[in-house]
């Protein structure tokens, strides 16, 4: 009786978030998430050096596995990560795999979500987990990355 219950659980959240997969829907069309993300992000404080961070989102496959390259440059910061992909076509987390060559800074471990990407009337949105952006304005889950 117990594991119908947790069956029945994990069915209903899955269903609840939108990434059951369905047999039309092979890999739960992750693929749709491929392509090249780009944000920015600008502040020019009163006092100081104004700062600026480029966040580029690469999600690939690779032998039916699929892949985000984060490559993070800006104010003190050259941050190069792999990290895996998992979701569906609603919704996909970014979990730290390892870091990349040029990285400088080592601040995550493996399995630590990173950010979830998701999609809202047409629109990618984003939800900061492990990595956060530096502008405080930018920490609400919103749109901020946009597909090239």
């Amino acid at each position: 009786m117990k594991f119908r219950r947790l069956i029945f659980a994990i069915i209903l959240c899955l269903t609840l978030t939108g990434c059951i997969h369905h047999p039309e829907t092979p890999s739960g069309y992750i693929h749709s998430w491929l392509g090249e993300y780009m944000f920015y992000e600008f502040e020019q404080p009163p006092i100081g050096s104004p700062v600026f961070m480029e966040y580029t989102i690469i999600i690939y496959e690779e032998s039916g596995i699929y892949f985000a390259n984060l490559i993070i440059d800006g104010f003190q910061t050259m941050s190069r990560v792999k990290a895996f992909v998992e979701g569906c076509s609603e919704s996909i987390d970014l979990i730290f795999a390892y870091y990349l060559e040029d990285n400088l800074h080592e601040r995550f471990n493996a399995g630590d979500i990173l950010l979830t990407l998701f999609r809202e009337d047409g629109e990618v949105m984003t939800s900061w987990e492990g990595l956060q952006p530096v502008i405080i304005e930018s920490e609400n889950p919103g749109v901020h990355f946009k597909l090239q």
